[in-house]
């Protein structure tokens, strides 16, 4: 089997996480409802969809995280759109076997060898990552423009997004360290 192309691009999606200029929306929205990860342009994205794609992922050996994995999904029409329009890519026979390949993958390590057939979330974040590669920096920045639309709504679980700091990740208040004292207590 050939190198993975995809693998690259998950560099992509980190570093967009990163910066904060992906996983957006608007401050005065109300955060999705319970099992929602994201609402983006009135479609909601589940947290089991985010989880299967991202444990789909990670068998086929890519470096998923709900957060990458959601990252391609936030911008996922808006890529596939620009991709469209500018003709740098559409699914092709190599894209095809490229997702056999990443469903192979996942077979073999799948301890009972079971069978694999990506989901259609799935699908479209490998379309994505394949589209993203393919798109120069100005259409990429103009897709980041486009996320910052207050129609893209994340769960509090997932961060929040401040525009002057960007992904800001959520710390669950049981994981705050107490404040250190002078003395240790016996």
């Amino acid at each position: 089997m050939k190198a993975r192309r995809g693998s690259a691009a998950w560099g992509v999606a980190a570093a967009l996480v990163a910066t904060g200029l992906v996983l957006g929306g608007c401050s005065a929205a109300a955060a999705p409802g319970p099992g929602i990860a994201a609402v983006v342009r009135g479609q909601s994205v589940s947290e089991s969809d985010l989880l299967t794609t991202t444990r789909q992922l990670q068998a086929a050996q890519l470096n998923a995280t709900p957060a990458r994995v959601l990252t391609y999904l936030v911008i996922a029409d808006k890529t596939l759109a620009a991709a469209a329009k500018s003709g740098s890519w559409k699914p092709d026979v190599t894209f095809l076997a490229d997702v056999s390949g990443y469903e192979a993958a996942a077979v073999k390590a799948d301890p009972n060898h079971a069978a694999v057939t990506f989901t259609e979330t799935t699908r479209k974040v490998l379309m994505t990552d394949a589209a993203l590669q393919t798109l120069a920096p100005n259409d990429q920045q103009a897709i980041l423009t486009g996320v910052k639309e207050p129609d893209v709504v994340i769960s509090p679980r997932y961060g929040t997004f401040d525009p002057a700091q960007g992904l800001v990740p959520v710390t669950p208040n049981w994981m705050v360290k107490p404040a250190a004292t002078g003395a240790p207590q016996q």
